[in-house]
C-alpha cells in the first residue's frame, strides 16, 4: 500500500513538474514573440520605409518621398527630410514663415474650397485654426464646416479605416482644396483610432492619412484643455448648407462628425450644435457636417 502511494505521489510530482516546464516554455515563447513583434513594428518596418523614401527621393518622385518620410514621424530625421523636400517645391516660404509665427488659436488661410455657393467667383480661401504644434509640424483645423457628408454611405458596421468619409477627404476633397505645391506641405500622418471606451465599440486599425477629422480624444486633449480655444461649436458655409447640412435657425451652428466610433459599430460620434461632442448617430445619417484637419510640414 505504501509503495503504491509513493509511486502515485511520484507520478503526480512528475506531471506537475512537466506542466510547469510546458507553461514556462509557452510563456517564454510568448515573450519572445512579443519582443520580435515590437522590434518588427518599431524598428524593421520604419527602417524599410525610410529606405523606400530615400529611393523615391533618388528617383525624383518627390511627393512619394515626402509622404513616406512624413508618415514616419519622429523616426531618425524623417520629418526634417520631408519638410526640406516640401519646402523645395514652394515658390517662397511666406506661408510657412507665417505659420511658425502663429500661436495656438490663431487663424490662417491655406487652400481653397467653394464656400459662398457662387461658382462664378471661384473658390474661397479656407480658414484654419492653429490647433497644435510639435516637432516642426502644425495641426490645422477648419474654422467652419465646409461640406456635408455621411460618415459612411451604408448602414453597416464600420470603422474610420473603411468609411467613405475618409475616402472622400483623402480623395475628392484633397484634390479640390489644395494645389500641387500645397499638397506637398501636408504631412501624411499615422492616426491612432482608439476604441470608444464608453460603448466598447472598435476604433479599428491605425491609418495613414493626409486629411482627417478629429477624434474625441484629440478634442479633449487639444480643445477642452487649451485655454486659447473657447468653444468648439461651428457654423457651416453657405455651400455646406446648400449641400444638405442642417443649420440651427437661431444659433447658425450645425452638427459635425468626430472620428471616434459611436454607441454601436454602425454609428459614429458627433459634436452637436451647442458644441458638445458626446453624441452618437448612425454613420449613414445625412445632415452632418465635416471639419477637416491637416498636419503641415512647417519646419522649426
Amino acid at each position: 500500500m505504501e509503495a503504491t502511494m509513493y509511486e502515485d505521489l511520484s507520478k503526480w510530482r512528475r506531471r506537475r513538474r512537466k506542466k510547469r516546464i510546458i507553461w514556462a516554455c509557452v510563456i517564454a515563447v510568448l515573450v519572445i514573440a512579443l519582443i520580435l513583434l515590437y522590434v518588427y513594428r518599431n524598428r524593421i518596418i520604419p527602417w524599410l520605409e525610410y529606405g523606400r523614401a530615400e529611393l523615391s527621393e533618388t528617383a525624383g518622385d518627390t511627393q512619394d518621398a515626402i509622404d513616406r518620410f512624413s508618415v514616419l514621424g519622429n523616426y531618425k530625421d524623417a520629418t526634417a527630410r520631408a519638410t526640406k523636400l516640401a519646402h523645395g517645391m514652394q515658390p517662397d516660404d511666406s506661408f510657412t514663415d507665417a505659420l511658425r509665427a502663429a500661436g495656438i488659436g490663431d487663424v490662417v488661410t491655406f487652400g481653397h474650397y467653394e464656400q459662398d455657393d457662387r461658382a462664378d467667383n471661384g473658390k474661397e480661401p479656407i480658414r484654419w485654426i492653429v490647433f497644435a504644434k510639435e516637432n516642426g509640424r502644425v495641426l490645422l483645423w477648419s474654422e467652419s464646416v465646409l461640406d456635408e457628408q455621411p460618415y459612411h454611405n451604408m448602414r453597416e458596421d464600420i470603422t474610420w479605416e473603411k468609411c467613405t468619409l475618409r475616402a472622400w477627404l483623402n480623395g475628392p476633397f484633397y484634390e479640390a482644396a489644395f494645389s500641387e505645391t500645397e499638397r506637398a506641405l501636408i504631412a501624411k500622418t499615422k492616426l491612432l483610432n482608439p476604441n470608444n471606451t464608453a460603448s466598447y465599440t472598435s476604433g479599428g486599425k491605425d491609418t495613414p492619412d493626409k486629411v482627417f477629422i478629429l477624434s474625441f480624444a484629440e478634442l479633449v486633449d487639444l480643445a477642452w484643455r487649451n485655454h486659447y480655444i473657447d468653444d468648439i461649436y461651428a457654423t457651416p458655409s453657405r455651400y455646406a448648407v446648400k449641400q444638405g447640412v442642417d443649420m440651427h435657425s437661431g444659433y447658425g451652428t450645425c452638427c459635425w462628425w468626430i472620428r471616434t466610433p459611436g454607441a454601436y459599430q454602425a454609428c459614429a460620434t458627433y459634436c452637436d450644435m451647442a458644441g458638445s461632442p458626446i453624441y452618437s448617430a448612425l454613420a449613414n445619417s445625412a445632415g452632418y457636417g465635416v471639419r477637416p484637419a491637416i498636419w503641415i510640414l512647417a519646419g522649426e
